[in-house]
């Protein structure tokens, strides 16, 4: 399944790229993510172990992430991929596109196939839902760590 959500943020491309890429912090403001352990950092790469609660089932998978950092010129990209934990397979690609200093095109592409059928079948239904979810959680953390600053500028 691919779950496709794009929309323009007012906030510097900057600012977003930081929010979306601190993945430790998950656990403060992403509903279901419980815990975050980060290992193999480098310069455009890194590890994470995602706790994740959701309901009565507690699962936890391995993301390899890979960065680049946005510019004016160039967009920006997170890019994560897990084939273990409950997932057959789980990638998420989030685009930052520069448009002016306050506005930011920030698209987030979900593939996600769960091992199990039951769980396929359970939260394959409703993920596109929890995918708007997690994109509104990132911007309340924008807006409790940014506020209206950026309108300013």
């Amino acid at each position: 399944m691919i779950i496709e959500s794009k929309k323009l943020l007012s906030f510097n491309y900057f600012h977003i790229f930081d929010v979306v890429l601190d993945i430790a912090k998950y656990p403060e403001f992403l509903p279901w993510c419980d815990k975050v352990v980060i290992s193999n950092i480098k310069d455009d790469s890194l590890s994470a172990i995602l706790y994740i609660k959701f309901l009565k089932i507690s699962v936890n998978y391995t993301s390899d992430i890979m960065f680049l950092k946005p510019t004016q010129n160039n967009s920006g990209y997170i890019k994560s991929i897990s084939n273990n934990g409950p997932f057959k397979h789980l990638y998420n690609n989030w685009i930052f596109e520069y448009i002016d200093n306050n506005h930011t095109m920030t698209s987030c592409i979900t593939e996600i196939n769960f091992k199990s059928y039951i769980l396929q079948k359970t939260f394959g239904k409703v993920y596109r839902n929890k995918q708007e979810k997690i994109i509104l959680a990132f911007e309340k953390r924008l807006e409790r760590l940014y506020g209206n600053i950026l309108k300013l500028i």
